[in-house]
């Protein structure tokens, strides 16, 4: 994730993005809920709560990664019961998050009460979301900053949900279901593209989650046999030096910003002129 993606570039070369401030906050988060459903204590609580906010000020769309709390751990029925009893019996500490949350986002809501006499002001004008006419295969296959052509190691996130619903990973309908709303929610915008931008900018926030049927592909496909073995590390290893690669391209101008095709890509391909 750090050398494969375009998580490198904008840590990087474009740390002024927010998009690297949330995928640190959103990876704390995600250790932080997993610890809280073997443990669930009032600091625990306060901690998840407080990130949430944060999450939120930062990116207010990101408010979806606080599905992962209730659906981890969810694989069946009997988890699903689970699930149910220890929210009942932990009704407080969720209480807790939600005030947390609140206060993370109350210094905003006061600012920009103060200077626009709103608590909520929409800051971005006309520009806006698409929700009936989402761009999903472009913005996944484009060549104009498509996510799987720029950062194609994230395809391997697809088989990994397989893998990881064979073995019933106590993760895989959580990172599912929000890593399927967050590709609608982030290619519902109106320039599904993101503009200047190094693949799809918007999609770091998700890649810690991302990052779990990854793992789970690793794991499975890695030792299936010793040739699967050999083939996941050169793969890994093309993905990650591709990645580099086309960083480098794009910082010098050779790989363009937003107005890549296939015919300038091919034109490019492995050419640092």
């Amino acid at each position: 994730i750090g050398m494969g993606t375009n998580l490198y570039a904008y840590t990087t070369y474009y740390l002024s993005n927010s998009h690297v401030f949330s995928f640190c906050l959103i990876s704390i988060f995600i250790w932080k809920a997993i610890k809280w459903h073997k443990n669930p204590t009032n600091k625990g609580s306060i901690i998840i709560g407080l990130l949430l906010g944060l999450i939120t000020l930062i990116r207010p769309i990101d408010i979806m990664f606080a599905l992962f709390l209730p659906l981890y751990g969810i694989k069946d029925k009997n988890s699903f019961r689970n699930k149910l009893q220890l929210f009942s019996e932990q009704r407080n500490k969720l209480l807790i998050i939600a005030l947390c949350l609140f206060i993370g986002i109350l210094p905003q809501l006061i600012i920009w009460k103060t200077q626009t006499g709103q608590f909520i002001f929409y800051s971005y004008g006309e520009e806006g979301f698409f929700f009936l006419h989402p761009n999903i295969l472009k913005g996944l296959f484009s060549f104009r900053n498509g996510l799987f052509i720029y950062t194609p190691i994230l395809i391997l996130t697809i088989p990994g949900f397989i893998f990881a619903w064979k073995k019933r990973n106590t993760f895989y309908i959580a990172s599912l279901v929000i890593i399927a709303l967050n590709i609608y929610v982030v290619f519902s915008w109106w320039c599904w593209w993101y503009g200047g931008s190094f693949s799809i900018r918007a999609m770091i926030d998700s890649y810690a989650l991302m990052a779990l049927p990854l793992g789970a592909f690793v794991q499975g496909f890695g030792s299936i046999n010793r040739i699967a073995k050999y083939f996941l590390v050169i793969a890994l290893l093309f993905f990650v030096n591709l990645n580099l690669f086309q960083t480098l391209q794009e910082q010098e101008g050779i790989l363009h910003y937003e107005d890549m095709t296939f015919k300038t890509y091919k034109l490019i391909f492995g050419r640092l002129s």
